[in-house]
């Protein structure tokens, strides 16, 4: 009798999207954004309890920016510690998201890529995973590690979404894509969070000052990856 109620329950696991049935279609269409929902909730609450209510909505408006390029955790997290908020509290907040969009992901992909905006994004997200992929022979072999080191990255689009797109074309079991998109934002959102923190203390920049060396940074690397590609390019 447990054996069947685990048979079950374990059925709305699958990603396999020929063993679907509606139910299952509907629960893993659903889940993601009724765990989203009790997050926010936990956040809102935690911000009422022990810090400032007023916190949680600004706490949601850089949540919200995470969404959208050029905003990634290297620019929302110390933006959002210099507006006062503490860095765990953002790390775990980033950590969330990815998260949630990796389950998401998960579950459906295949419905994600027929939405408006998102599913273009997503393609092009695909193009960047190929390309990511064809240049490491490492990812294959340690596909693990490789998938938490990209998570870790500090630049748009090598977040959860990014980092479950390449998992899903090598291959890789996609729980085990999920576990290394968790493991991967939390070292990076709390490492980043823990420095930025630190450094904010000691260097008085004010938002304004941290968005300008932010945006600077961006540059400088975008700057660097697009000669990179030229010349590869240009080498072939």
């Amino acid at each position: 009798m447990e054996a069947e109620k685990e048979a079950g329950f374990r059925r709305f696991l699958t990603t396999d999207l020929q063993k679907k049935t509606r139910d299952i279609i509907i629960f893993q269409l659903t889940f993601p954004f009724l765990l989203s929902a009790l997050g926010i909730m936990i956040l809102y609450y935690y911000c009422f309890i022990f810090l400032d209510k007023h916190l949680f909505f600004v706490l949601g408006g850089f949540m919200l920016a995470y969404f959208f390029p050029p905003a990634g955790k290297e620019s929302v997290i110390p933006i959002a510690i210099s507006q006062g908020i503490p860095y765990y509290l953002i790390a775990l907040s980033l950590t969330f998201i990815d998260s949630m969009v990796s389950l998401f992901l998960i579950w459906n992909y295949d419905y994600a890529k027929k939405i408006p905006f998102f599913g273009h994004l997503l393609r092009l997200v695909e193009r960047r995973g190929r390309k990511v992929i064809s240049q490491s022979r490492i990812l294959s072999k340690f596909a693990f590690t490789a998938l938490v080191l990209f998570v870790m990255i500090p630049f748009q689009g090598t977040g959860g979404a990014g980092a479950t797109v390449i998992g899903r074309l090598i291959g890789m079991n996609p729980y085990k894509v999920l576990a290394a998109v968790v493991t991967g934002a939390l070292l990076g959102t709390f490492l980043i969070g823990f420095l930025s923190s630190n450094i904010l203390k000691y260097v008085k920049l004010g938002a304004f000052g941290v968005v300008v060396v932010i945006l600077a940074a961006i540059a400088v690397y975008n700057a660097y990856t697009y000669v990179k590609e030229k010349r590869e390019e240009a080498g072939r």
